[in-house]
């Protein structure tokens, strides 16, 4: 076990990944946020996983009511089930083909702010 400077390198090494992962989880948001506007038919929506790689493209099927459920807290994200990283964040419900997992509170300031939903309301848009 690592102790001193090299103990304290280590805890700010895995700060800074938990943190840049919750980064990378706040722009797929967005991307599932722009993907949610778009007008389409049925109750069926197909977004990207909102985890942590940002190489993945996994799709994850979801209602509608199941996306609105997990955007009304900022600290809520649907992932690929598997995709949960247990050090930065809990399973809060699944479901057929999703996990949605919310971040614990030492992230909630980067995915706060990174809110598309609590962005415009700050900046309404103009009619």
């Amino acid at each position: 076990m690592p102790t001193g400077r090299r103990a304290a390198t280590l805890v700010t090494m895995a700060d800074e990944r938990a943190q840049r992962a919750a980064r990378n989880e706040a722009a797929f948001r967005a991307v599932n946020e722009a993907l949610h506007r778009s007008p389409r038919d049925g109750d069926a929506l197909q977004l990207v996983c909102e985890c942590s790689d940002p190489a993945c493209r996994e799709p994850v099927v979801v209602s509608r009511a199941t996306y609105e459920a997990a955007r009304s807290d900022a600290r809520r994200f649907l992932v690929a089930p598997g995709h949960e990283i247990g050090e930065v964040e809990d399973v809060v419900d699944r479901g057929e083909g999703y996990c949605v997992v919310r971040k614990h509170e030492a992230f909630a300031p980067i995915v706060e702010q990174t809110d598309p939903r609590r962005q415009a309301s700050r900046h309404p848009r103009s009619p």
